[in-house]
């Protein structure tokens, strides 16, 4: 507390970031961290305990935040080491590359798979091993990675033409939907008109 007997939440705030800086991978993060703590701090009314309870309680709070923010990015980056396999591309350079986009791609053509291969499919994209999907479906490990070779084979044979998408329109869209644009329109009656 200060001389006028209100409390130096910078104070408090400063010695939550300093305490938390070991734990945090880079400034970014520890700030984000330390405001989602003291957001929760006011949510849950938790201003009002003592200097030292109060730090111990944002520290808490940030901490699991930190570890939370962490798992949830492993698991991104091992959806996305997924995609990159299934599809046979390096979709960690490519800027271009909508994830989101793909994984629905992936998921409209795992519908074709046989059952078990689509299961697999989906259970990769949920972030598990093959090991812990033989043991799911109860299936041998080489009989899982065979099926999930297969499935990945399929897809990326099926990915090219079933993933264009035409002004957004859904990527599996078959011939007999599409609808020419204006501009393919006009190309026609032009190279019609020529003839």
């Amino acid at each position: 507390m200060n001389n006028d007997g209100e409390r130096d939440f910078s104070k408090l705030y400063q010695e939550v970031c300093r305490k938390l800086r070991a734990h945090a991978p880079n400034q970014e993060e520890l700030l984000e961290a330390v405001q989602e703590a003291w957001t929760r701090c006011y949510e849950h009314h938790k201003q009002d305990l003592p200097d030292h309870e109060l730090v111990a309680w944002l520290l808490k709070t940030a901490k699991n935040y930190l570890i939370d923010t962490q798992r949830t990015k492993r698991h991104q980056r091992s959806i996305q080491e997924q995609l990159a396999y299934i599809l046979d591309r390096d979709i960690t350079l490519d800027k271009d590359f909508d994830h989101t986009d793909q994984t629905v791609c992936i998921l409209q053509l795992a519908q074709t798979l046989p059952p078990v291969e689509r299961q697999i499919i989906l259970l990769v994209l949920s972030g598990n091993d093959l090991k812990t999907i033989a043991e799911i479906l109860e299936l041998q490990y080489p009989t899982v990675a065979k099926r999930y070779e297969r499935a990945c084979q399929h897809i990326r044979a099926r990915y090219q033409e079933a993933c264009r998408s035409v002004d957004g329109a859904s990527p599996l869209q078959d011939e007999a939907n599409y609808s020419p644009s204006e501009e393919d329109t006009t190309t026609n009656v032009e190279n019609d008109n020529a003839s």
